[in-house]
């Protein structure tokens, strides 16, 4: 047996295909953080929308509250638009119950918050 010094055909192939292989793990891998991280931003924009809308609510008088101010509006935060819509529901206590949904215009990723929080009058118990 003769000892031939570099690679074979057969070697450089298999070199090759091991690179291939492992690139487009590596690639998957990438792919899945990028839309893993993205979501995790649409999400985390629509619950502070959420939470914002909750807060404003709660700095006016429930009684001045009715169900006709109900509305839907659409709402850009850092490039990203979402539609927001509140619900005011008059309850049989007399207080006010602000529901809250945002959802991300995105066709690629499918946001849906939902936020609601309930108000008595002021000044009652």
């Amino acid at each position: 047996m003769r000892h031939v010094d570099g690679m074979t055909t057969f070697e450089a192939l298999f070199t090759l295909l091991f690179i291939t292989v492992v690139g487009l793990g590596l690639t998957r891998s990438t792919v899945v953080a990028i839309q893993t991280a993205n979501k995790n931003v649409h999400n985390s924009i629509a619950q502070q929308i959420a939470m914002d809308t909750i807060e404003t609510y709660s700095t006016i008088s429930p009684d001045t509250l009715d169900d006709t101010d109900d509305s839907v509006s659409t709402v850009v935060v850092e490039g990203y638009s979402f539609t927001v819509t509140i619900n005011i529901t008059i309850n049989s206590s007399r207080s006010r119950t602000v529901n809250v949904n945002v959802r991300s215009n995105s066709d690629v990723i499918l946001t849906n918050v939902t936020v609601a929080d309930s108000f008595s009058l002021w000044g009652t118990r």
